[in-house]
Formats: C-alpha cells, structure tokens, sequence
C-alpha cells in the first residue's frame, strides 16, 4: 500500500467515523434528551426502521391489490397472480399469494368470487369503491343523513 492508497483509506474510514457519531448524536438527542412525559427515555420506542416517502418499497400485499384494483372486472386465482407476479419480475410462493389474498379479503379490498376445491383454486376479484363503501358502512351513513 503506497502512500496515496493508504489517504484514501485514511479518509474513508475518517468519513466513517464521523458518520457514526452524526448518527450517535442523533440517538443520544432522540433518547436521552428527547423525553416528553418524565418516563424513562429507554423504554420509548424507538423511530421504525422502514424506509418511509416516495422511496418506500411497495410491500406485496401493496403491489397485489394495486394489481387487482387497476382491473376490478379481472378475476385472479392463485397461479394467475404467480404468472403476472413473476412476469413484472417479482417471484413469490404459490403460498405467500394465497396469505396476502387472505388478508386483502379480510381488509375488504377484494372479495373470493368463487371457493376452490382439491386441487381448483379460489377465484378472487377487486371490489369496487361503491362496494367498498357498502362494506363499511358508508352507504348507510350517506342514506341516513339525508
């Protein structure tokens, strides 16, 4: 390692450094100094880890209802939404598909068309923004206000 090589290094690694303590300070401000109700700043909890904004990165459940709600007529089974998942370059389990449809109905984003039996598979589709609304009760709201 000449001379050159080894300030570079020295430099990398001073940038480091400093990047350390920024974040230090940072944790020492948010936990130590930032207490709002006299409790203990430890037992706070801490800021999530997760990427928040414009940079965030749709998770799968997102990326499926976004999918099934682009076309609420489509109808998607299991193997469908693997092919289509696969196609835009996301490979998932035939069995995460299946959890994330499960969860979107119970959200009440989409709805199972059709119950699958051995080895035909559950047929879902995307509700509307009216059928929505009558799933939780906005309809209703809207008929008794007037």
């Amino acid at each position: 390692m000449d001379a050159q090589q080894f300030a570079k290094f020295e430099e990398e690694m001073l940038a480091e450094h400093q990047r350390e303590l920024e974040m230090l300070r940072h944790l020492k401000e948010r936990f130590v100094h930032g207490r709002t109700n006299g409790s203990s700043p430890m037992v706070r909890a801490a800021a999530p880890l997760a990427k928040t904004g414009s940079h965030a990165k749709p998770t799968i459940i997102d990326r499926v209802a976004s999918i099934m709600t682009d076309d609420p007529v489509q109808h998607w089974d299991t193997p469908s939404m693997k092919a289509h998942l696969s196609k835009v370059g996301t490979i998932v389990k035939a069995a995460t598909i299946n959890r994330v449809f499960r969860k979107l109905v119970k959200r009440g984003t989409i709805r199972r068309v059709r119950k699958g039996e051995g080895r035909i598979p559950n047929i879902y589709q995307a509700l509307s923004q009216k059928q929505e609304g009558q799933k939780h009760g906005i309809a209703r709201v809207a008929l008794t206000e007037k």
